[in-house]
């Protein structure tokens, strides 16, 4: 299927029609002459295209390693995402609040989630079993393996390993495990674009909270190839178009979205966060149009759940159960509205900053993952203050144990974590340590560039 390519961005406040901003916010034709590390930087960087060549890489890498060649300095703010996620991460971490502890964690992650999925492609409870039942490769289970959501699990498992640069079509090491994923939950989605766990005895109707994770992850996929200068693979076109579709049917008359498609029930802003990133992975992949009414409709619901103090955001009008939907309603403005600098923002990166220790001396890996991704968005001081309790918080609750088969992931506890179990808390673990080159910042960075 052929996907029109979105517009090009306009270019930044006071810049020439053309020029792209580099990471101290001046245009390129500014950019100052890096001497010899950036002959030695180039030097490299040719010398890895030559490797990938010659190791007769596909001719999808292959291009990606031409385009890495051609440009002397890597830049996430002016480099396509796919790139940025697959080859410059590692010299951009530490200046966005990455450390080499954190991405060592989110190797080990990996590496626990590429154990665990099922030979047909799925992540569920039933893969923390020995084999050959399950996939653990120790006699004992992997504890903690939660309710029957494969469908989300999948999808949160998939955008973890996308995140990281593992597509379907780029030949890294887990592309493979991204594609039988992938293809599991096509297998999983019905003709009107709903997903549906499809085997005897599971779930009968579709939760919206699997929905939105599965287009998600889908939509995901689709953005990585177009970012990457191809069309994405038709059957996963398709069915991210086919599961966008069904968000847009299934959005209430108030808005918002629910657990199910039935329009008049009051929505609510957590299951309406994962139907917002769906379909900003989808406009940006050029899948959706997002077009005023959609847009429209997502900003009087979030308006009304506006505490209207501190930027905070309620989960339902009136009612705040937790900071998670904070971070919600800022990613609203940063990604569905175009308001990353509004009132609200500012606002709530200021009390989530100040809430920062607070936040990180519990457990609630659902609050971590949409704050950290809505405070990497708003940048600057408040970021720097969240990310530093947070970031070493997840690194030491991760589990390190080499004579057990959980190591590596991280225990389901807190909020939301007993019913999602440890695939979910390892996943958001992962994803919310992958928020340095997971998307491009929208604020300030205050980190020092390496």
């Amino acid at each position: 299927m052929s996907i029109p390519q979105p517009p090009a961005p306009p270019p930044a406040p006071g810049l020439p029609a053309g020029a792209a901003p580099t990471e101290d916010g001046r245009s390129q034709n500014g950019r100052r002459l890096l001497g010899d590390a950036a002959g030695a930087v180039a030097l490299l960087l040719a010398l890895l295209v030559v490797f990938l060549l010659d190791r007769n890489a596909s001719g999808r890498s292959a291009a990606l390693a031409r385009r890495m060649a051609s440009t002397t300095i890597f830049d996430p703010l002016v480099t396509p995402l796919a790139e940025v996620r697959v080859f410059s991460k590692e010299r951009w971490i530490g200046g966005f609040g990455g450390s080499d502890a954190s991405e060592a964690a989110v190797r080990l992650g990996l590496e626990w989630l590429a154990r665990h999925q099922a030979p047909n492609g799925h992540w569920g409870p039933d893969c923390l079993h020995p084999a050959p039942e399950g996939c653990c490769r120790k006699p004992e289970s992997c504890p903690g393996g939660g309710h029957e959501r494969r469908i989300a699990q999948t999808g949160l498992a998939i955008l973890a390993f996308q995140a990281a640069g593992h597509y379907d079509f780029n030949g890294n090491e887990y592309s493979a495990r991204v594609r039988r994923g992938l293809d599991w939950l096509l297998a999983n989605q019905r003709a009107d674009g709903r997903f549906l766990d499809l085997e005897p005895a599971r779930t009968r109707y579709c939760d919206m909270y699997d929905h939105g994770i599965a287009a998600f992850a889908l939509a995901d996929a689709c953005e990585m190839a177009r970012s990457s200068g191809q069309e994405p693979a038709d059957r996963y076109g398709q069915a991210a178009a086919r599961a966008v579709r069904f968000i847009e049917y299934a959005q209430h008359s108030d808005g918002g979205w629910r657990y199910s498609e039935e329009r008049e029930l009051p929505s609510d802003t957590s299951v309406s966060g994962w139907q917002v990133l769906a379909m900003k992975a989808a406009k940006r992949a050029g899948i959706a149009e997002v077009g005023p009414s959609f847009v429209g409709g997502v900003e009087a619901f979030f308006k009304r759940c506006e505490l209207g103090e501190r930027g905070r955001t309620g989960y339902q009008r009136g009612l705040y159960l937790s900071d998670a939907t904070t971070g919600v309603g800022m990613l609203v403005h940063q990604f569905i509205l175009e308001k990353p600098d509004s009132p609200l923002v500012r606002a709530g990166a200021q009390y989530l900053a100040d809430g920062a220790k607070s936040s990180a001396g519990s457990v609630d890996f659902y609050t971590w993952y949409n704050c950290t991704l809505a405070m990497f968005q708003a940048g600057g001081e408040p970021w720097k203050r969240w990310n530093d309790a947070v970031r070493n918080r997840l690194v030491a609750l991760q589990r390190h144990k080499a004579e057990s088969c959980t190591d590596g992931s991280w225990d389901p506890e807190g909020r939301g974590a007993e019913e999602g179990g440890r695939i979910y808390s390892t996943a958001l673990a992962v994803l919310t340590l992958e928020v340095y080159y997971r998307y491009k910042s929208q604020g300030a960075q205050v980190y020092e560039k390496p």
